[in-house]
């Protein structure tokens, strides 16, 4: 987790119109959390980090400070967990295709020899 972090503010404007007193104001930039502070940018780094570089939560929020960004470790976890709920379609669907009838899941058969104990005479042959 060695790159750099930037800040990326949006402004939106607010007009008010003279006639009827109405304001409007430019769309919010989507965010994959609603209401979030955090970009997909952030969050990929964040499930990066914990699934794929096995880094807890706790020392990616270390990691973070040393780079200057408060995030605690309750923050980080309530990303991921929103994370997991915005994927919860895409694991139904895999789950879906693994089980289909059709769609089997194969391995090969291999013998190989398990060992209970330290005499050779224990040894069994599974399949």
């Amino acid at each position: 987790m060695s790159s750099a972090l930037k800040v990326i503010r949006t402004e939106r404007v607010k007009k008010a119109c003279t006639k009827c007193d109405c304001i409007v104001e430019a769309p919010a930039p989507s965010r994959p959390i609603e209401r979030g502070i955090a970009g997909p940018g952030l969050l990929a780094r964040v499930l990066t980090g914990k699934y794929c570089e096995h880094l807890p939560l706790y020392r990616q929020s270390e990691i973070f400070a040393r780079q200057g960004v408060e995030l605690s470790r309750a923050l980080l976890s309530n990303w991921v967990d929103a994370c997991c709920q915005l994927m919860t379609p895409v694991n139904d669907a895999l789950y879906r295709y693994v089980m289909n009838t059709r769609n089997r899941v194969s391995c090969r058969r291999m013998r190989s020899q398990v060992t209970t104990g330290c005499s050779v005479q224990n040894v069994k042959v599974v399949h």
